[in-house]
C-alpha cells in the first residue's frame, strides 16, 4: 500500500493507543540518562536499504520467511525526514539490533522506546521486543519483554518496554523490531488465525534509557490499606549511577488535588524505606513518586491505593444482597482475588471457570489454581455462581459447534461435558448450586428459540450433581424477556447509559420475587468520566436498585492486576462497594422526606428502629449554593457517614441538626425512625392545586408510626402565594393510624405554576415532646395543560441592540377545546398580551415577545410570563430569571421555564 502521509487515513474501526504509557513508570526519563537513539536520519548521507545497526533475522520456523520488505525511507518520518519500513508480502518480518551494539550494566534497569505507525493492517500487529544477552551471547529468557502488539489507524503511537535489572549476568541489550502475525502474539486455541498478505508499518525515534529502578508500592496484595493507624507506603530508588537523587511523593485524592507531598533525599537500599502518609479521610487515592536530579525528573511512578475504613455497623445476619462479577483472573492473582473479594465483603461472587482448558485430560490444570480461591470464599459463607464464559477449543472441534455457542453444548450430549467439568462438580457441587452459561453482558442466549428447552437439559445435567441447580442466563436491562417465567435465572447487565432513577421501570418488567435475579452495573467509564461522577452515579443507581427491591446487585471486581508488581490495582469503587453494604443490607425503604427542590432524602428502615437510617443528597447542584437540612433528627447526636465511610458526629443546636448536603448521597445513622416517619407522612391530599381563582378543598394527612397515642397541634406558617384556613388545627392519633385535617385553600392573585411548599410547625406529644418543621409538596397547574416558556437574545439588525425574546409554548391535552391568551410582565416594560385562540384536544399553539434592547432593560431581572382561559378563572403563570450579565457580544442565549419549576 502506498506510505500514510502524517495525517494519513485511519484503519477502520481502530484506535491509536496513547501517546504515553498510562501508567506513569516509563513516561519521563533524563536525556542524560539516553544511552542510544536510533532516528535513521543516515540515510540523507547514506541511503543503505537497511540502517546501520540493524540487521534483518529470518527464522521461516518462526514466522519469519525471508519475503517482505524491510527498507530506509523517506516516504513517512515521525521525525526527520527517513523512518525504517516494514512491508508485508505473507508471513512476519523482524530487525534486530545484535549483541555488542548496546553494553549494558548488571542490575541495571533500562527502557526501550519506539515511535510507530501502521496502515493497512487487519490482523497483523507491530510491537517491540527487548531482552539481556550473557557475556557468551546466550539470551537470558527470563529477560525477554513483548510490548502490546498495536496497529494505529494511521496515527505515530509510542511504544515502550521497560527490561528489569534483575540479571547479574547481563552484558547486552537486544532490541528487536517486528511487524507479525496472529500466530506469533495470540494462542494457539484462540481459533483459526488469519494472516494479513500486505501491510506495512514504520519505526522511528527508537530511544534506550538507563532508568533508576523506582518501587511504590504497599504491603497488601490488593493495595488495601486498613486498621486504627495511618496507612504506610515503600518507596524503593535503585540506581547504579552516582548522581544525587531527590525523590518527591504526592498524595492525590479523588478529585487529583493533593492532600499531602513531601520531598526526602531519594533511598538508595536495597531495601524499601516506608513512609507514613498522615491523611485525614479514608478513600481512594493515587500516589506519585517523582525522582529528580539536578531538577530534572529521571523517573517516576504511581500507585493507586485504598485507606479503607472500618464499618461501624453491627453485622446482619441474613443473606448479603451484594456481590461482586470476577470477568477475568490471571493464575498468578488468584490469592489476591481472594483478598479483595474479602475486602469487599460481598455476599455473592460470580467465578469464571474454563481458563485455558483445552483437553479434556486439562480438568485438574486449569480448576486446581481455581480450588483455593473457590473454598475460601465458600468457607466465608459467599454465594459462588460458577460462569461457564468460554468453550474449550477440543469441544468446539469435537462436537462441532459454533464458537462462543455454550448453550449447544447442553444441546448434543451433555455427558460428554463430565471430563471438562467433573472435578468442579464432584468438588463444589453439594456447596454452590448456581451457575451462569455465557459471559455477564452478553445478549445472544435469549434471543434463541430453543432456549427453555436447553436450559432444562443443562438443569439435568448438573441435578447429577447439585441439588435443586439454578441456571442463570445473561441478558441485558433494555431486553424484553418473552421467557421470563420459563426460565430459573437471570443475570441483567445494566448499561452505565440507563438513568439511575429509571432503574424502578425497568425492575418493573421483570421477575423480581418469581425468579432468580442478579443484577450488575456498568459503571461510567473513566476516560469519559471523573472518579467523583462514577461513583456519584454507582451510588444513586445502587440506591434506586435497593429500593425498587432488586435481590442482588453486583459491579465487576474493581481491581486490575499488575503484572510488574504482582498485586491488584484498586479502581475508586473498591473504597465504597463494600460501606453501600454495609448501610444497606438488612435494610428497607421507609418512605421519603419532602426538604426542598432538588433535595431528595429516604428513610432506611432496618429490623431494628435503632438500626434506621436517612440517605440524603442533592439533584438539583447550583455553583455557590449548598442546601443543608435543618431538622431535629433525634433527641441527641447523629452520624453523618459519607460514602467511603468516614464519620462525622453532629451535634443538635436549638434542637435541630445541620447537615449540608451534594450531589453525593451521604448517611445519617443514629436517628429517631419514627420521628423520621412522622414527617415524611405529612402530606397535603390532593396534592395537585388546579390553577383557577376559586376555593380548592384538601385535608392535611398526618401519621403515627408510634406504638402510643400520639397528640398535638399543627399550624401552617403564611405564605404570599395563598389563603389557608384553618391554620391552626389540633389532633389525636392512635398507633399506626393517620389523621385527616380539611383545610380550604384560596390564591392571592395569580399564583405561579409549578412545584410548591407548603410549610406547617407541629408540636408534637409522643414518647416525648417534639417541636418540628414540615413540610409537604403541592403542584399547581392545569389538568391536561402543557406550558413553559424559553427566553433567547437575538440582535436588532436595525438598532444594533440586543433584543430579549421571549417564547410560550401551550399544549391542550384535554378532551375538549379551549381558548387561552398569552401575557408577559416585566419591570419597565409594562403588560403585553397575545391571543392564542381556541385549542383544539391535541393542538399546541406558541406566541413570541420581542422586547427591544431587553437584553440591557432587563438584565438581573425578573419576568412573569403566564396564560389565561379566555372568559374562564383557569390560569397558569411563571417567573422567568434573567441573567445579570448577558454581555454585548452574546448572539443567543436561552433558558427554559418548564411546568413543574417556578
Amino acid at each position: 500500500p502506498p506510505p500514510p502521509g502524517r495525517g494519513g487515513p485511519a484503519d477502520e474501526g481502530v484506535s491509536p493507543p496513547p501517546l504515553e504509557p498510562a501508567d506513569g513508570g516509563l513516561a519521563v526519563f533524563s536525556m542524560r540518562r539516553r544511552l542510544r537513539h536510533f532516528d535513521f536520519e543516515e540515510a540523507e548521507a547514506e541511503p543503505h536499504e537497511m540502517p546501520i545497526n540493524f540487521y534483518r533475522f529470518i527464522e521461516s520456523d518462526d514466522g519469519f520467511p525471508p519475503f517482505g520488505r524491510l527498507r530506509l525511507t523517506d516516504e513517512a518520518a515521525f521525525g526527520g525526514n527517513w523512518s525504517f519500513g516494514f512491508e508485508l508480502e505473507g508471513g512476519s518480518l523482524s530487525a534486530r539490533v545484535p549483541t555488542a551494539v548496546l553494553p549494558v550494566l548488571p542490575m541495571a534497569d533500562y527502557a526501550v522506546s519506539v515511535r510507530v505507525r501502521t496502515s493497512g493492517l487487519t490482523h497483523a500487529r507491530a510491537r517491540l521486543v527487548a531482552w539481556f544477552h550473557d557475556a557468551e551471547g546466550r539470551t537470558i529468557l527470563e529477560s525477554k519483554v513483548y510490548s502490546p502488539p498495536i496497529r494505529t489507524a494511521g496515527d505515530w503511537a509510542l511504544v515502550s518496554v521497560g527490561v528489569a535489572g534483575d540479571y547479574a549476568d547481563a552484558t547486552d541489550l537486544v532490541i528487536e523490531l517486528q511487524l507479525v502475525q496472529p500466530r506469533q502474539f495470540r494462542a494457539a486455541a484462540a481459533g483459526p488465525l488469519v494472516e494479513d498478505v500486505t501491510g506495512a508499518a514504520w519505526f522511528d525515534d527508537v530511544n534506550v534509557w538507563h532508568v533508576p529502578r523506582l518501587e511504590l508500592r504497599t504491603r497488601s496484595a490488593t493495595n488495601v490499606l486498613h486498621g486504627a493507624g495511618e496507612p504506610q507506603l515503600e518507596v524503593l530508588v535503585r540506581d547504579l549511577t552516582n548522581e544525587d537523587l531527590v525523590a518527591r511523593l504526592r498524595i492525590l485524592d479523588l478529585d487529583g488535588k493533593p492532600v499531602y507531598d513531601t520531598t526526602f533525599p531519594a533511598p538508595r537500599s536495597p531495601d524499601p524505606t516506608t513512609v507514613t502518609v498522615p491523611l485525614a479521610q479514608h478513600g481512594w487515592f493515587r500516589g506519585v513518586l517523582e525522582v529528580r536530579s539536578n531538577l530534572e525528573v529521571v523517573g517516576s511512578r504511581q500507585l493507586d491505593f485504598v485507606w479503607l475504613a472500618a464499618s461501624q455497623r453491627r453485622h446482619v445476619r441474613q443473606r448479603h444482597p451484594f456481590g461482586v462479577v470476577v470477568t477475568d483472573v490471571a493464575a498468578d492473582s488468584l490469592d489476591a482475588v481472594a483478598e479483595a473479594i474479602r475486602y469487599l465483603d460481598v455476599g455473592s461472587a460470580v467465578i469464571p471457570v474454563w481458563q485455558g482448558a483445552v483437553t479434556a485430560g486439562e480438568g485438574e490444570a486449569w480448576q486446581g489454581p481455581l480450588r483455593p480461591l473457590i473454598e475460601r470464599l465458600l468457607d466465608r459463607g459467599t454465594d459462588v455462581t460458577f460462569a461457564l464464559v468460554g468453550v474449550p477449543a477440543a469441544l468446539e472441534r469435537d462436537l462441532g459447534i459454533e464458537r462462543g455457542e455454550l448453550l449447544d453444548l447442553f444441546g448434543q450430549d451433555p455427558q460428554r461435558l463430565r471430563p471438562y467439568l467433573g472435578e468442579l462438580l464432584m468438588s463444589f457441587g453439594l456447596r454452590a448450586r448456581s451457575w451462569q452459561i455465557g459471559a455477564t453482558g452478553s445478549s445472544d442466549a435469549v434471543r434463541r428459540d430453543d432456549l427453555p428447552e436447553l436450559v432444562n437439559a443443562a438443569t439435568r445435567f448438573l441435578g447429577d450433581f447439585v441439588p435443586d441447580p439454578t441456571i442463570l442466563i445473561p441478558c441485558t436491562a433494555e431486553q424484553l424477556v418473552d421467557a421470563a417465567e420459563a426460565l430459573p435465572g437471570y443475570h441483567i447487565a445494566v448499561p452505565y447509559h440507563v438513568q439511575p432513577d429509571a432503574l424502578s421501570s425497568y425492575a418493573a418488567q421483570w421477575p423480581v420475587g418469581r425468579r432468580e435475579l442478579l443484577v450488575t452495573f456498568d459503571l461510567l467509564p473513566l476516560d469519559q468520566y471523573t472518579p467523583r461522577q462514577q461513583l456519584t452515579d454507582m451510588t444513586l443507581r445502587v440506591l434506586h436498585a435497593w429500593r425498587a427491591g432488586l435481590p442482588r446487585l453486583s459491579i465487576k471486581l474493581p481491581w486490575s492486576w499488575d503484572g510488574e508488581r504482582g498485586s491488584l490495582l484498586p479502581d475508586p469503587a473498591s473504597a465504597v462497594w463494600p460501606h453501600l453494604a454495609a448501610r444497606l443490607s438488612g435494610r428497607r425503604f421507609g418512605g421519603e422526606l419532602a426538604l426542598a427542590d432538588g433535595v431528595h432524602c429516604w428513610i432506611l428502615e432496618g429490623s431494628d428502629p435503632d438500626d434506621s437510617a436517612l440517605v440524603a443528597w442533592n439533584a438539583w447542584t447550583s455553583p455557590g449554593q449548598q442546601p443543608v437540612i435543618r431538622a431535629r433528627l433525634a433527641a441527641g447526636p447523629i452520624d453523618v457517614v459519607d460514602i467511603f465511610g468516614n464519620i462525622t458526629r453532629v451535634e443538635a443546636r436549638d434542637g435541630l441538626h445541620t447537615v449540608p448536603l451534594s450531589e453525593v448521597p451521604v448517611f445519617m445513622e443514629g436517628i429517631n425512625v419514627n420521628l423520621a416517619k412522622f414527617r415524611a407522612g405529612f402530606a397535603i391530599d390532593p396534592d395537585f392545586v388546579p390553577s383557577q381563582s376559586r376555593s380548592h378543598d384538601h385535608e392535611i394527612v398526618l401519621t403515627n408510626p408510634w406504638d402510643v397515642v400520639v397528640s398535638g397541634t399543627i399550624r401552617l406558617v403564611e405564605t404570599e402565594r395563598w389563603c389557608i384556613s384553618p391554620r391552626v388545627q389540633s389532633f389525636v392519633i392512635r398507633p399506626d393510624q393517620e389523621a385527616r385535617l380539611p383545610i380550604e385553600i384560596v390564591f392571592d392573585g395569580r399564583p405561579l405554576a409549578g412545584r410548591s411548599h407548603i410549610v406547617a410547625e407541629v408540636d408534637l406529644i409522643a414518647d416525648r415532646d417534639y417541636r418540628l418543621r414540615v413540610q409537604a409538596e403541592l403542584e399547581v397547574g392545569l389538568e391536561g395543560i402543557e406550558f413553559f416558556a424559553t427566553w433567547s437574545v437575538a440582535r436588532n439588525p436595525l438598532t444594533g441592540r440586543h433584543d430579549l425574546v421571549i417564547t410560550q409554548y401551550v399544549t391542550n391535552n384535554t378532551q375538549q377545546a379551549i381558548a387561552f391568551k398569552a401575557y408577559l410582565r416585566a419591570p419597565g416594560i409594562g403588560h403585553q398580551s397575545r391571543e392564542l385562540g381556541s385549542l383544539a384536544p391535541g393542538e399546541m399553539a406558541v406566541r413570541s415577545f420581542r422586547i427591544h434592547d431587553g437584553a440591557a432593560l432587563l438584565a438581573g431581572k425578573q419576568v412573569r410570563v403566564g396564560v389565561t382561559e379566555s372568559g374562564g378563572v383557569a390560569q397558569l403563570n411563571k417567573v422567568i430569571e434573567i441573567p445579570g450579565a448577558l454581555g454585548e457580544t452574546v448572539e443567543i442565549n436561552a433558558a427554559a421555564a418548564e411546568a413543574g419549576g417556578d
